[in-house]
């Protein structure tokens, strides 16, 4: 059957205007084999590991608990803070996720608890003052929505700070991060 998955991608910090992104997943929904439900269990628990996916087989009364179905991509839609494109499925099935895409909401969620005060000391100079909190980080940088003063308010934008090279570990990130809030020291 025809359908189409919908995907929001929200900050984990709470602020107006969470959605930093949209993705639309268009094709056709199929219910996965007997056959194929261990092996297809078995490659959704390595992305999202739920203790439920042991009982897979399971019935009860004659009947399954659990259906898996498969959704096979044939057009992608991407729109985000850089604008929008159409990714054909092969181009889907070959990206990667980003390094920090499990322990991103952790690291903002705390950039945002014990050290808010010490973000605008990260923006350049050019930027008026006023709140900032954390918003987004990948490999490649962190973004961070800065909030006009009061009486300007409720108007906000968001800063890109890019790293000076791609990050793909946590102990990379640690050092970018300490050059970052080194130089921000006052």
């Amino acid at each position: 059957m025809p359908a189409t998955l919908r995907i929001s991608d929200v900050a984990p910090v709470p602020l107006p205007d969470r959605v930093r992104g949209r993705a639309w997943l268009h094709g056709w929904l199929s219910e996965v084999p007997d056959g194929e439900t261990r092996a297809a269990a078995l490659r959704l628990s390595h992305a999202h590991p739920r203790p439920e996916l042991l009982d897979l087989g399971a019935e009860r009364d004659g009947w399954r608990e659990w259906t898996i179905l498969a959704l096979e991509a044939a057009q992608v839609e991407v729109e985000d803070a850089w604008g929008s494109a159409t990714l054909e499925p092969e181009e889907y099935a070959a990206a990667a996720p980003d390094p920090f895409v499990a322990v991103e909401a952790g690291i903002l969620t705390h950039l945002d608890s014990a050290h808010r005060g010490e973000l605008p000391r990260l923006l350049p100079r050019s930027v008026p003052p006023g709140p900032v909190r954390p918003l987004g980080l990948d490999r490649y940088g962190m973004w961070l929505r800065c909030s006009a003063p009061p009486p300007d308010a409720p108007s906000s934008f968001d800063v890109r700070l890019p790293f000076a090279e791609p990050v793909s570990d946590l102990h990379g990130l640690r050092r970018v991060y300490r050059r970052l809030f080194a130089r921000a020291t006052p």
